[in-house]
């Protein structure tokens, strides 16, 4: 009778110990979903002297003046969009590493929880340097907020000169990274 109680005991104690260590709270490995946006041109913008020239070139030329404004940026936009990618920028995988960073997993559906729409994407004059700039639209629900890099990054954005984001690549592709990654950490903590 004692040999049997012995056996009981020792079944009944595996038997809690499985219960037990089925019940308790295991880490979840799954990730928010959100749908992102990406804009219809994989082309980095640029904001930069082209523009405010137009604005004087304009008092002088009419709408030629402008257009020669707008055109300055678009072929800097070109090639600053051409370095990044020969430094290795891809926009898709550097919000995907952004967003799985910030346990989000991008997701393609048509209506989302959580929408991430990439506003804008490129490079901005900030006085005689060029600083990335990325403005993007978190929508939770209801609720939606603008997101940018500039007022993110506060005094530390970082910036670079015109010249080498144009002849290097690295350069160029890692500023758009470090951009992509504070503004998608920042904006999805904050909403």
């Amino acid at each position: 009778m004692g040999l049997l109680r012995h056996y009981y005991k020792r079944v009944l104690v595996g038997i809690l110990a499985a219960l037990m260590a089925g019940c308790q709270n295991l880490p979840s490995s799954s990730l928010q979903a959100v749908a992102v946006k990406y804009p219809q041109s994989d082309k980095l913008d640029f904001t930069g002297r082209g523009s405010a020239a137009a604005m004087m070139m304009s008092g002088s030329m009419g709408a030629m003046g402008i257009a020669i404004g707008v055109a300055i940026d678009e072929g800097l936009a070109k090639d600053l969009t051409a370095s990044a990618k020969a430094g290795g920028f891809n926009a898709e995988q550097s919000f995907a590493k952004a967003l799985g960073l910030a346990d989000y997993r991008a997701v393609e559906t048509d209506e989302p929880e959580n929408a991430l729409i990439i506003e804008k994407l490129g490079f901005r004059a900030k006085g005689d340097l060029i600083a990335p700039w990325v403005e993007l639209n978190f929508s939770r629900g209801v609720a939606t907020i603008l997101c940018r890099y500039q007022e993110f990054a506060g005094e530390d954005v970082l910036v670079a000169e015109l010249g080498e984001l144009k002849t290097d690549g690295a350069k160029a592709a890692t500023l758009m990274d470090a951009a992509i990654e504070l503004t998608v950490s920042q904006c999805l903590s904050a909403n």
